[in-house]
């Protein structure tokens, strides 16, 4: 149908039909990136109160200092001595760890969207686009505290076997607890491992619940014990297992930093915290402020992730057609002081056996031997 001047009557379709997967095609493919270990740092039963303390700020480095007592060792203690004893003699200080987070050490990631975009591309550009760049923060972050974790881990009690030479089933080595995972002619796994596990914890002062994140190997043990693959070797390692509080689980991320997928991560609940700091938190909508109104165009806001729980700062700008927007996350994973029991001194005249937990920080190493 013509028009006046040539005009075409219609707005012009689309070259091809646009739909979203999602609505066209229901394929259950909707991905589920696991990241237990950030998730389990990051919820409410593993936080506190040094998160708290150390991460409000105006823009600069944040530091707190905490300070502990170690513990008395027993051969502080005197014997056959005067009752009542009214000269005290021994004095006992306390040890300090600082803390710190830098607002320019952080992740960031962002996108351009043009206000033609959607006549283009037949979508909504905007739908979905903060939802975007939280998940692949999310994944990002949990990659920092894998590797951060493993950084941090600790040593284990002086109780536990150790050995300088061959590594045998169920020792530490070079700060690392081995153990021969699998039978290698029926793959069936090694009824030991489990119970020397759980002994070389406690004997490192580790509370009955842990959580532990390694590679497949790691997984595809204790997927075989739930199974109660053993049971005709007369000892049930289900039975074994229900009587310890543990969490098993694979995370790639935490594999990747311990470049093996036979090693593993031990966790005690509340040895590490994840710091997370907001320049934004407390100043909604900036753009209001610094641009006179609503008809600014500019805001920085806060988001909180809903799967971490973690609080990351948006920006956004509109750039006369042009929506710039950015996400950045500050986050830092923080362990125990390794000097948190009394280290032991050989000779001199401040010998000392030492505390048989120095070193212990609540995340300790492990490998399962593969025969």
């Amino acid at each position: 149908m013509a028009t006046p001047n040539g005009y075409p009557a219609v707005l012009a379709a689309c070259p091809n039909l646009q739909v979203k997967l999602d609505d066209a095609w229901t394929t259950g493919m909707t991905p589920t990136e696991h990241m237990p270990e950030a998730e389990f740092l990051t919820n409410a039963g593993n936080n506190r109160g040094i998160k708290q303390l150390i991460v409000p700020g105006n823009g600069k480095v944040r530091t707190v200092e905490v300070t502990y007592k170690r513990r008395l060792l027993e051969e502080n203690v005197d014997a056959d001595q005067p009752n009542p004893n009214c000269t005290a003699t021994d004095k006992y200080g306390n040890n300090t760890a600082s803390y710190t987070i830098d607002p320019a050490v952080n992740f960031q990631a962002n996108r351009l969207i043009n206000i033609n975009d959607d006549r283009l591309a037949c979508v909504d550009a905007f739908e979905g686009a903060v939802a975007e760049l939280v998940d692949v923060m999310d994944r990002r972050v949990a990659t920092q505290i894998a590797t951060q974790s493993v950084a941090l881990a600790g040593g284990w009690g002086s109780e536990v076997p150790s050995t300088t030479g061959t590594i045998t089933d169920g020792v530490v080595k070079n700060g690392v607890f081995y153990q021969l995972a699998f039978n290698a002619t029926t793959g069936v796994p090694m009824p030991k491992v489990w119970p020397r596990l759980r002994n070389a914890l406690d004997d490192s002062g580790f509370p009955n619940d842990v959580a532990i994140f390694g590679g497949n190997t790691l997984r595809e043990y204790f997927q075989l014990l739930a199974a109660g693959c053993c049971t005709n070797d007369g000892i049930d390692l289900s039975e074994i297992m229900a009587q310890y509080g543990y969490a098993a689980m694979k995370d790639k991320r935490v594999a990747s930093a311990l470049s093996s997928q036979d090693s593993y991560i031990v966790i005690a609940p509340g040895a590490l915290q994840v710091l997370n700091y907001s320049r934004a938190e407390g100043k909604p909508m900036w753009g209001e402020l610094l641009g006179g109104g609503a008809g600014s165009n500019y805001f920085m806001t806060t988001v909180r992730s809903p799967r971490l729980g973690l609080t990351y700062d948006l920006n956004a700008k509109d750039d006369c057609g042009n929506l710039h927007i950015a996400l950045t996350a500050t986050t830092k994973t923080i362990g125990l002081p390794n000097d948190l029991y009394v280290e032991p001194v050989a000779s001199g005249s401040g010998a000392t056996d030492g505390d048989e937990f120095y070193g212990v920080t609540g995340v300790v190493k492990g490998k399962l031997i593969l025969s």
